[in-house]
């Protein structure tokens, strides 16, 4: 099985256009970071794929399949993933001039032992969703430690060192969620996303390594199908290494506000819904009275439509709800009366 998988991940990687197209790059000495990031991220996707074909058709997972399944595919792609860090940050260091060997970020076998636990005794199909994304931002993980490694060595070394957050590409996304209910009964949404999303763009920008060194900054987080950029500049590089606009201490402390702004409206956020669920627990009974009673008025009001205009239940309930906020300011007679007289 896992020589199968791995043989799997190298002949998708040969014949994919991106991975090449970013090998191009390391073998000609490109010192960018970007080039990490992409490739971590497609490496990601290319594996969950892979590991979900290979999980489907599985009944039941057991500890053995998972362990087989995943740990050598999880291991052998952080390999992949920290050669070409090695091969980038060398070039960087040449480039700079920094007499450093590459810190190479550690196997995360932790994390590891949680996908074989969160899969085991899961259906296929669980299991290939369960692998899906979370593989990814596993890729995606071992780039930012890079980033996060290098900088660290760098800076000790008394040499200046920054962290760039660029944000992924605006574009508006539609994406299946599956949702189970208590009883276990799976459903299916689609639902729409706009990226990048608020928190994201207001994280975008360059840090000095000193400033966001704690591994638990925002700067260094992610969500669910980020697709935002993590990357490391040292030495004299001073712009952003996808627009190449100059930055400078007044770009850095405006994206240090936006973060402390996003906290705070995140606090916002979080204290407002405390309060509303405070409020529902505390007036549950007039809010449940308040329901009842909307939805009798709603069957009064599609009764009365269909008695006098003939329609059916299902056409009632588009009139209505086509007509709602007319029918709560002038009353359902007045308004199916005026359809009668006019049509309309």
């Amino acid at each position: 099985m896992n020589d199968e998988i791995i043989t799997a991940l190298g002949e998708a990687m040969k014949k994919d256009s991106e991975l090449k197209r970013l090998a191009r790059r390391v073998a000609r000495g490109d010192a960018d970071y970007t080039i990490v990031g992409e490739y971590s991220e497609r490496v990601g996707e290319l594996l969950s794929k892979i590991l979900g074909r290979a999980v489907r058709p599985v009944g039941i997972v057991t500890q053995e399949f998972a362990e087989a399944l995943l740990r050598p595919s999880l291991t052998a792609s952080h390999g992949i993933i920290a050669d070409v860090v090695e091969s980038v940050q060398n070039n960087m260091n040449e480039s700079n001039g920094i007499g450093l060997a590459p810190a190479i970020p550690a196997l995360d076998t932790n994390r590891i032992d949680g996908f074989i636990s969160k899969i085991t005794g899961l259906p296929g199909e669980e299991a290939e969703r369960a692998l899906g994304e979370p593989v990814v931002n596993y890729a995606q993980a071992i780039a930012d430690q890079a980033v996060r490694d290098n900088a660290k060595r760098i800076s000790k070394a008394g040499i200046d060192s920054w962290i760039v957050r660029v944000p992924e590409k605006a574009q508006t996304v539609t994406r299946r969620q599956v949702v189970r209910s208590k009883k276990g009964k799976a459903y299916t949404y689609m639902r729409t996303y706009q990226e990048p999303c608020k928190w994201c763009s207001q994280l975008a920008g360059r840090y000095r390594y000193r400033d966001v060194k704690d591994s638990g900054n925002d700067v260094y987080r992610r969500h669910e199908f980020c697709r935002c950029m993590v990357i490391f500049e040292s030495g004299r590089k001073r712009q952003d290494t996808r627009s190449k606009i100059e930055w400078t201490s007044e770009d850095a402390t405006e994206s240090r506000n936006g973060i402390a702004r996003a906290r705070a409206e995140l606090e916002r956020d979080y204290e407002q819904r405390q309060e509303d669920a405070r409020y529902r627990r505390e007036h549950a009974e007039e809010i449940a009275k308040e329901k009842q009673r909307r939805a009798e008025k709603r069957i009064s009001n599609l009764q009365y439509i269909q008695k006098n205009l003939r329609y059916s239940a299902k056409s009632a309930s588009i009139y209505l709800n086509q007509h709602q906020r007319e029918i709560e300011l002038k009353g359902i007679d007045y308004v199916v009366q005026r359809t009668l007289n006019t049509g309309y």
